[in-house]
């Protein structure tokens, strides 16, 4: 596929294009804030022409008081010669502003005698008119050297000019500008000019002030003098200038305040214009919105005849991509297919033999049919593959698996499949008529994998293993794989020839001993052990001698009685035997200690080999027969003789402890070991208990009935009890008295009962 030239013209233009839009709005915005400064200029103007004109107003004014200032340091204490000197000074003022002049003399400065007063001259009313004269004695009736306005000026420099005010009277509102003069050196007085304030609307109404909000003429203390929002009152409801209390008013009036100041040059006056940012830029976009939309309309017509020569060119080029594209498409649709169609074939067959394999198995066969299902598994295991895999070449060993698997296919009827598992396990599904067949199939099988090999000038010889199993035994293909494999373990088989059968009861019976294991573990275990006893007699008169102590569960999990046969084996596989065991000694020694049976009775309690070698037996069991105070010849501990013929040095440890400490040992199936005749004749045992497979054969079998007698010659020659297990008729009863033997037990007797019901038990 051919790259496109990122730098292209096209592109090179458009990126142009592209930056010329904020360039030229920059431009724009740039020009706007240069206009904007030039609104804000314009109504500062405005206000400096203003301020201007009023500063020329105040310098006249300043002008008159002066040379009025200078006058009066020589004028006559005549009435008439201060009328006529106030009035040509008032009236050549010439000013709308001004409404009255005076000439103030510092109260009682001459000697009492002296005829000195102060003159003042204002017209009629604040809008003009006529005007009179008022005259303020050297007296203290009206006491005008305690305003401020004479106060500030009287304490002023020389030809200095004070302004002060406003002052709001009844009839009008004014400031006053003034200055002291002076007689023979001596500050004598003050002269002052009052100017009107509401005459200062006449003189704002000649400007156009409608672009500014508000505006503030303000004294050098920052007191209003007038505001176009307020007239009249020179700012009665706001009496002093402050800036951020006005901003903030106009904010909270929805305003962008924007505050234009200008001063005179003598600092009296400044005046403050107030002006609406936000409107200003309103009238800017107003006034120049249509540069704007003009660049703008120009700008997106270059761009989108742009856009059409691109989306012509590209549709062209699109045009030849997609071509390229679509025969790379399908390249790649076939390449995909094909690469499918080998994952697909890998999913389901063996890579190395081509034999389908178990994913195969569980989703092309049906699941079995329980109790009905005619079909047979056949797994084979090559039991050496592992070992040869280590000592020859990888692609030896798959040449050897492809061998094997072609013999495979070819030993089998068309009928069967044949599949790979995993590791080297080979399955066959056989579905033959009968387990016969199937039988017959694996022997040959396992006839023709016994012979050799030739790979490579080499011969080499598989020894395999070969298990069967019905597929009318599982619910599912899952856990007949399962129980295919369980065959090789020889949990659940039995073996015919070389071949190894899958055998149901044996599986039944390892499950119930899984359920039994469960059971065992759970905590009420022990508290629903108890135990019966079975009458050990005189031979000679059937009366009772002593009991066998035998425990039996009655299991909550398992909802009934268990068999000793079932659990005890299965409690010294996983070390419950202990706590069963203590409990059996424990129920024993209670019942001696409670006295429940004859002083001249024992109990016989079976003990496990394993709780003769846990720490501490002996300790143990001495503290529980002192506790209860129990007569040690009462109890008859037994052994098996298998547990005789142990080398280990804890178990003949304990026996030795026990025997030194007054207890009692019997061994117990005695004629089925391997006892050590040195074992007997060193350590005292006091019982010798026949095992009853001697005893129930002895009417038949004269050997067993020469066994027994051997063993009761043993047992004489040694002082020890000998007792007859496995007694069931009376023909054996009388057969075994004949010969001496003075202790029985079995069936004939009593079955294990209760201790309630063997004390009631009645022999002879």
């Amino acid at each position: 596929m051919k790259k496109r030239n990122p730098l292209s013209p096209t592109r090179i233009i458009f990126l142009i294009l592209i930056l010329l839009l904020p360039l030229g709005i920059l431009f724009l915005i740039r020009n706007d804030h240069k206009e904007y400064e030039k609104a804000v200029n314009l109504k500062g103007d405005k206000l400096s022409h203003a301020l201007d004109l009023i500063e020329i107003s105040f310098s006249v004014h300043n002008q008159l008081i002066s040379t009025v200032a200078k006058l009066a340091s020589n004028l006559d204490r005549e009435q008439q010669i201060h009328e006529d000197f106030l009035e040509k000074a008032f009236v050549s003022s010439h000013s709308e502003l001004v409404y009255g002049m005076g000439i103030w003399y510092r109260p009682y400065l001459f000697q009492s005698d002296s005829k000195r007063f102060s003159s003042y001259i204002s017209y009629s009313s604040p809008k003009g008119g006529n005007y009179a004269f008022n005259y303020y004695w050297n007296s203290p009736e009206y006491d005008y050297h305690t305003q401020e306005w004479y106060l500030k000026t009287i304490n002023s420099g020389h030809n200095d000019m004070v302004l002060t005010g406003p002052y709001f009277d009844t009839d009008y509102n004014y400031i006053t500008l003034g200055q002291p003069f002076y007689r023979d050196g001596i500050k004598t007085g003050i002269i002052t000019i009052d100017i009107i304030l509401p005459m200062l609307n006449d003189f704002f109404s000649q400007f156009d002030f409608s672009d500014l909000e508000n505006i503030y003429l303000i004294t050098d203390g920052d007191k209003i003098l007038y505001t176009s929002k307020n007239t009249g009152d020179a700012g009665q409801s706001v009496k002093k200038f402050n800036r951020d209390s006005i901003v903030n008013q106009y904010r909270a009036l929805k305003f962008s305040p924007l505050i234009i100041e200008k001063e005179t040059q003598n600092s009296f006056i400044k005046i403050y214009g107030i002006a609406d940012k936000n409107k200003i830029i309103k009238d800017l976009i107003r006034s120049r919105g249509y540069y704007y939309g003009v660049y703008i309309l120009l700008w997106g017509m270059m761009l989108g005849l742009l856009r059409y020569n691109l989306s012509v060119k590209r549709k062209k080029m699109e045009n030849q991509i997609l071509n390229q594209e679509n025969t790379t498409l399908k390249n790649e649709i076939q390449r995909r297919k094909k690469a499918e169609s080998q994952l697909h074939f890998f999913a389901y067959h063996d890579p190395v033999t081509g034999l389908l394999n178990l994913n195969a198995l569980l989703e092309s066969e049906i699941q079995p049919v329980p109790e009905e299902d005619k079909r047979f598994l056949i797994q084979i295991w090559l039991d050496n593959m592992k070992e040869l895999s280590t000592i020859l070449d990888r692609n030896i060993i798959d040449t050897l698996l492809q061998e094997f698997s072609d013999r495979l296919i070819r030993q089998c009827p068309e009928t069967a499949s044949q599949y790979r598992g995993n590791g080297f396990n080979f399955y066959i599904i056989s579905r033959a008529s009968s387990e016969e067949e199937t039988l017959y199939l694996a022997e040959k099988l396992y006839d023709e994998f016994r012979k050799t090999i030739r790979l490579h000038s080499r011969n080499v010889r598989l020894r395999v293993r070969i298990g069967v199993t019905p597929f009318k035994d599982s619910t599912d293909l899952n856990q007949l794989l399962n129980m295919s494999q369980s065959t090789f373990s020889g949990i659940n088989q039995k073996q015919i020839n070389h071949i190894y059968l899958y055998d149901t009861i044996l599986q039944q019976k390892r499950s119930f001993q899984l359920a039994l294991d469960a059971a065992m573990s759970h905590s009420s275990f022990v508290s629903e052990l108890f135990l019966l006893y079975q009458p050990i007699v005189n031979t000679e008169d059937k009366s009772i001698a002593g009991m066998e102590a035998l425990v039996r569960w009655n299991s909550s999990q398992m909802e009934g009685i268990i068999s000793p046969a079932d659990f005890i084996s299965l409690a010294e596989e996983n070390g419950y035997i202990i706590d069963l065991g203590w409990f059996v000694l424990e129920e024993s020694i209670g019942i001696l200690a409670a006295k429940k049976i004859p002083e001249d009775w024992f109990i016989s309690v079976n003990v496990s080999p394993l709780q003769f070698i846990e720490s501490g037996f002996t300790d143990k069991l001495d503290t529980l027969t002192s506790l209860a105070g129990i007569n040690k010849k009462q109890l008859k501990l037994e052994i098996t003789e298998s547990s005789t013929s142990s080398g280990v040095r804890f178990f003949w440890q304990t026996v030795n402890e026990l025997i030194e400490r007054g207890y009692r040992l019997a061994i117990d199936d005695f004629g089925t070991g391997e006892s050590s005749f040195h074992r007997l004749h060193t350590i005292p045992f006091d019982t010798l208990k026949i095992d009853q497979s001697f005893v129930k054969g002895i009417s038949q079998d004269s050997s067993n009935l020469e066994i027994i007698q051997s063993i009761l010659r043993l047992g004489n020659t040694m002082n020890n009890i000998v007792i007859a297990e496995g007694v069931e008729t009376e023909e054996i009863h009388n057969l075994l008295r004949s010969i001496g033997m003075k202790h029985t037990q079995g069936y004939l007797y009593s079955k294990p009962i209760a201790l309630e019901d063997l004390l009631k038990l009645k022999l002879h």
